[in-house]
């Protein structure tokens, strides 16, 4: 259960992550232009650099979440794991008492001369 939770928390913090990072302005342009991100409502909104600097702020923070979720999920994964059949064994049989620990003694051949 724990671990589907972080699954649904990782989905969405990556396509924010994607989304934030493509917002950004780059040497061409990119998409932020389209949404306003050099000019426009953006601009009046957080300001010149206002813009960049949230948007940086953003990605930083959504970089440093994706990180932690996925350590979450590393560590979720190792406590829902299953035992191993040979721990289930080993859990299942208390340690084997002095008697059935001796080895049984293989009778040897009868050699002919």
């Amino acid at each position: 259960m724990f671990f589907a939770l972080l699954i649904v928390l990782h989905i969405i913090i990556c396509v924010l992550l994607i989304v934030t990072v493509l917002l950004q302005a780059s040497k061409g342009g990119g998409l932020s232009g389209a949404f306003g991100g050099m000019g426009g409502a953006a601009q009046t909104m957080f300001g010149g650099r206002g813009t960049a600097t949230f948007l940086s702020k953003a990605t930083s923070i959504l970089a440093a979440m994706f990180f932690i979720v996925c350590l979450g999920m590393v560590f979720a994964s190792r406590m829902d794991k299953p035992v191993s059949a040979v721990q289930q064994e080993l859990k299942r049989k208390p340690a084997a008492s002095a008697q059935g620990n001796k080895l049984q003694q293989i009778p040897e051949a009868p050699t002919t001369k």
